[in-house]
């Protein structure tokens, strides 16, 4: 009798004795109107998954702060941060998702007094309360302008000599929206130097070759 109550107990035991699972953010994104779609300026939709709850919808601007806003323009896939942060009642009215795209689609917030320190990567990095639904307003929830990625869409192409000048002989350098360098020759074959070539400007490929100097 006494074994078995020692094996219930630690069945019990092994049932109930396992521990919190954290919080984490699982989706995030921007929305702008009634688009979600490619957009770095707008509206924050958060979807939050813990141990007891699963719930989506916006972040409260309570306790609002640079890093925070860092953290969550990453968490929506923007890892160089965000240029500029506000609230739905407030600010950025041409960029903030519509009241009834929040009302039939959300209607909700996720998270409330979100607060992150510098280069916080998870959501257990930071303070925070997961709310669910509640008396938030539409107005409370953060709008943030995130820092595009660079994309090749948006990248020139330029051939410079090695003292500076731009010419139609020189070293390959990509500029980006916010930065710049050189293209490593590796794996560079005819057709995408030709490429290249025709994206600096120039009709046709004389000839391309790897050298340190130019």
């Amino acid at each position: 009798m006494f074994t078995q109550l020692l094996t219930t107990a630690a069945t019990a035991l092994l049932l109930l004795g396992g521990h919190t699972q954290a919080a984490n953010i699982y989706t995030a994104f921007l929305a702008a109107g009634n688009s979600t779609t490619g957009i770095s300026w707008g509206t924050l939709v958060v979807a939050v998954l813990s141990s007891n709850k699963n719930v989506m919808g916006l972040v409260c601007d309570d306790h609002m702060t640079n890093d925070t806003a860092d953290f969550l323009c990453r968490a929506a896939g923007f890892e160089d941060g965000h240029e500029l942060w506000g609230r739905n009642g407030v600010n950025f009215s041409e960029h903030r998702i519509s009241i009834e795209t929040y009302v039939d689609v959300y209607g909700r917030f996720a998270l409330d007094d979100l607060r992150c320190p510098p280069g916080a990567r998870q959501l257990e990095d930071c303070q925070h309360r997961t709310v669910g639904p509640s008396d938030y307003k539409y107005a409370e929830g953060v709008v943030l302008k995130c820092k595009p990625k660079d994309d090749l869409d948006s990248t020139s192409v330029l051939l410079f000599q090695g003292n500076g000048t731009r010419s139609s002989n020189g070293t390959v350098v990509l500029y980006g929206r916010r930065r710049m360098g050189l293209l490593g020759a590796q794996g560079v074959d005819d057709t995408t130097a030709e490429v290249l070539c025709r994206e600096a400007g120039f009709r046709y490929l004389v000839s391309y070759n790897a050298t340190k100097y130019v």
